[in-house]
């Protein structure tokens, strides 16, 4: 993607400023991952359909993880598993860096993949707050 076309990362609200610069080294594997909604929307489709993964490999990652502890986390490997108010199954993840803030959900039985992202690391909504408000009016919510 152009620099040009790229969006400015904000912080604060009144006045925003413009976000903290960093190297793209410095969130490693956690961040620098440059795409849109579109791009998002491409990758969850790919990920969830197109034998990105093996089968095993896939339904290895949409598990809850059981630590060495016995205790098992709703994070398989690298999404959150879960399920909405309602009891949907979701997986999805959030992210965040300086200047930027996301969510993304995926509701395999619909079919249906919701990302949410906000060039603001102080955003005035709460990605994920707009992402369920989302969620809520497609499924019909009031």
């Amino acid at each position: 993607m152009p620099l040009d076309l790229m969006a400015t990362g904000y912080t604060g609200q009144d006045p925003f400023e413009k976000a903290q610069a960093m190297h793209p080294s410095f969130p490693h594997a956690a961040g620098t991952l440059v795409a849109n909604v579109k791009d998002l929307a491409l990758w969850a489709y790919a990920l969830h359909h197109d034998g990105i993964l093996s089968q095993p490999s896939y339904l290895e990652m949409i598990a809850p993880t059981r630590l060495n502890d016995g205790t098992v986390q709703d994070y398989g490997f690298g999404l959150f598993i879960g399920a909405d108010a309602d009891g949907r199954p979701t997986i999805g993840h959030s992210g965040g860096i300086y200047g930027f803030s996301t969510d993304s959900i995926y509701y395999p039985d619909e079919d249906v993949f919701i990302a949410i992202l906000v060039n603001s690391d102080e955003p005035s909504s709460d990605p994920s707050l707009v992402m369920l408000g989302l969620s809520e009016l497609l499924f019909g919510a009031e």
